[in-house]
């Protein structure tokens, strides 16, 4: 079993998951497959947008679950 408080092993996992995803990120940015700025632009606002929206989903996910504990 998983120790540690919710919040401190989501903390991790994305700081782990993260540094992974960094890596594949640049080495698509490195490829040479962007045409121009705006291209770049685009690729890192989802993708900043993308991992901020799965960080916060996690904590709504944590609030959700303790609301049908605490009914029981």
């Amino acid at each position: 079993m998983l120790k540690g408080s919710f919040t401190e092993l989501w903390n991790k996992a994305m700081i782990y998951t993260g540094s992974g995803w960094l890596v594949l990120v640049c080495m698509i940015w490195l490829s040479g497959h962007f045409r121009d700025s705006g291209e770049q632009i685009v690729f890192v606002s989802v993708l900043a947008a993308g991992y901020v929206a799965v960080y916060v989903l996690g904590f709504y996910i944590k609030h959700r679950h303790s609301e049908k504990t605490a009914k029981l």
